[in-house]
């Protein structure tokens, strides 16, 4: 990899496109649509101001939802929709 820096390995530029190559190499991209949107939208509402969650969060949420996609978060909290499966 790259140099050490604190204890962590400093990644070089070419091995971080590798890294993301590989990354984008299995990730499928979903388009937002109209129904994503509307969902959206809902979760805002619903959510906004009780778990404070953003506009970010309730696309990737309902993405998720509506794509029948687990979610793999750490961040629980953003994600308080019953309707999402977490890895």
């Amino acid at each position: 990899m790259g140099r050490q820096l604190f204890g962590i390995a400093k990644v070089t530029r070419s091995s971080e496109h590798k890294i993301l190559d590989a990354l984008f190499g299995v990730v499928q991209c979903v388009p937002i649509d109209i129904e994503i949107a509307k969902r959206t939208d809902e979760y805002l509402q619903q959510f906004r101001k009780s778990h404070s969650v953003e506009l970010g969060d309730a696309f990737i949420a309902a993405t998720a939802v509506l794509h029948n996609l687990v979610l793999w978060t750490r961040n629980l909290k953003h994600y308080p929709m019953n309707d999402i499966v977490f890895y």
